[in-house]
């Protein structure tokens, strides 16, 4: 172990680390970010609503699973509010470039949140109350279905100003 974390002397598995942030890590993040500078409006918008739906059906997908609560860290609540993170930065591109098509990738967002809320209060649901926790879920999952439909268009221009 001595030899792989050298204190002063840098060891292979610190080496290793940096030379991999150097040249794997540093150009991925930057053509990340650049990437997206190199598509005109149009393609910008159709990347969008392909990223949305992906994350739309990836998020639901894990509406089916049971929530952890208590002293576990639940993987599928800390994936669902990082897709909302990233769902709110696409919304704000989007709404920079369409903003009609903002507002149905913010409808979209927001019937997300409303699930999400209401998959964390799933385990406290009673017995009794079960038949309607489903009825409420299925609802919001219609909702939900419906608003991504909606989400096809938004690379289509509102108005003639955008053409």
């Amino acid at each position: 172990m001595r030899l792989l974390v050298q204190v002063g002397g840098g060891g292979y598995l610190l080496s290793l680390s940096f030379y991999f942030l150097l040249f794997v890590g540093a150009p991925a993040t930057v053509a990340f970010h650049v990437v997206d500078m190199m598509y005109d409006e149009e393609d910008l918008l159709k990347k969008i609503a392909s990223e949305c739906k992906g994350l739309s059906s990836e998020m639901t997908a894990l509406y089916g699973y049971p929530h952890f609560s208590g002293i576990f860290i639940d993987l599928a609540e800390i994936y669902l509010q990082q897709a909302q993170a990233e769902f709110t930065d696409l919304k704000n591109t989007a709404s920079a470039i369409n903003p009609i098509g903002g507002k149905k990738l913010d409808s979209l967002l927001n019937h997300h949140m409303s699930r999400t809320s209401v998959w964390k209060s799933g385990n406290a649901v009673k017995s009794a109350d079960e038949a309607e926790y489903k009825k409420k879920c299925e609802k919001l999952d219609e909702t939900i279905k419906i608003s991504e439909a909606s989400v096809g268009d938004l690379q289509k221009k509102a108005s003639k100003k955008y053409k």
